[in-house]
């Protein structure tokens, strides 16, 4: 087999190829019958074009097929083609002017991203901010929705400041109750509402040398002196919303209680049971003792009560 070699210094397998199969005077159309290749692949060898073929195992194995059809040597012809598979690939170069662009393309990308995430970070922060303090705004307007309660029918709910200490309206089953007044238009004593005490008025007792004149009082207060000192009295030191209902589920109370109020139950409506907002801040006597109001809680609530007058 003569040697033809490329300007690289490999053997020129297209020229070998072709020169044997010219030397046996055959066309490319009577070499692909009888080797029983087709002509493209013929072609594509004999001009060196062995990457259209396909992998390379199969470029391997046409070259040995064809070689030994024209009576070249085989053995010759893989290696000068595993020597064409061998040489080390093109270098890649970059310009110093597409590594700047590269660069710079990619800070603007690296600092976009920042100030993306900055505002992310600002909001996280606020949001875990409010919910963590129990002061916040966040926080007031969640506990405000939860504690919201709910207004029955037959209750009116009476808004914090709507009543003076010389107006006071108690809700009894739905029927406001004002304190009554005697003919000569002068309100008596408070005391004697059944249900409620407001908080005496110290700053005008102390500043009053004046003693008002004493009322009648002992038709009003006959109801409660015959049941003597059996019921219930809660007293309030700490503004708080308060609902009751006796054991007919009749609204006794609903309405805000202000410090220093006291609420009083006779024990023919018990058992009671409250609806008592800031329950922390509340006294209750049962017959006259003192009882924990922690002791009649309801399962799983914190500010509701079920509280009932033993007997005797």
């Amino acid at each position: 087999m003569s040697e033809k070699t490329t300007t690289t210094g490999t053997l020129d397998i297209g020229a070998v190829l072709s020169a044997a199969r010219m030397k046996r005077e055959l066309s490319i159309a009577t070499a692909a019958m009888q080797s029983n290749l087709s002509q493209e692949i013929i072609e594509k060898l004999e001009q060196n074009r062995f990457g259209e073929i396909g992998a390379p195992v199969f470029t391997r194995g046409y070259l040995s097929l064809y070689a030994r059809f024209l009576g070249l040597n085989e053995a010759a012809v893989g290696q000068a083609f595993n020597k064409i598979g061998r040489e080390p690939p093109p270098e890649l170069r970059l310009s110093a002017a597409n590594v700047e662009s590269q660069s710079r393309s990619y800070r603007r990308s690296y600092l976009g991203s920042w100030l993306l995430l900055i505002p992310v970070v600002l909001v996280g922060g606020f949001l875990l901010y409010q919910l963590f303090d129990n002061n916040s705004w966040l926080m007031k307007q969640i506990n405000g929705a939860f504690n919201q309660p709910t207004q029955q029918e037959g209750e009116v709910l009476t808004p914090p400041g709507g009543n003076n200490s010389e107006d006071i309206v108690l809700e009894v089953g739905g029927n406001p109750q004002v304190p009554p007044t005697t003919p000569e238009g002068v309100p008596v004593n408070p005391e004697v509402i059944n249900g409620i005490t407001p908080p005496a008025n110290t700053a005008t007792t102390a500043g009053s040398s004046e003693t008002p004149p004493a009322t009648d009082n002992s038709a009003t207060q006959a109801p409660t002196t015959s049941e003597g000192s059996r019921g219930i009295q809660l007293t309030f030191s700490t503004e708080s919303w308060v609902q009751i209902q006796d054991s007919k589920r009749k609204s006794v109370v609903s309405r805000i209680i202000k410090p220093g109020e006291k609420v009083e139950l006779p024990a023919d409506g018990a058992p009671y049971s409250f609806n008592i907002g800031r329950p922390d801040g509340v006294v209750m006597l049962i017959n006259g003792q003192e009882q924990p109001l922690d002791n009649y809680r309801q399962k799983n609530s914190g500010r509701r009560f079920n509280v009932d007058i033993p007997n005797g």
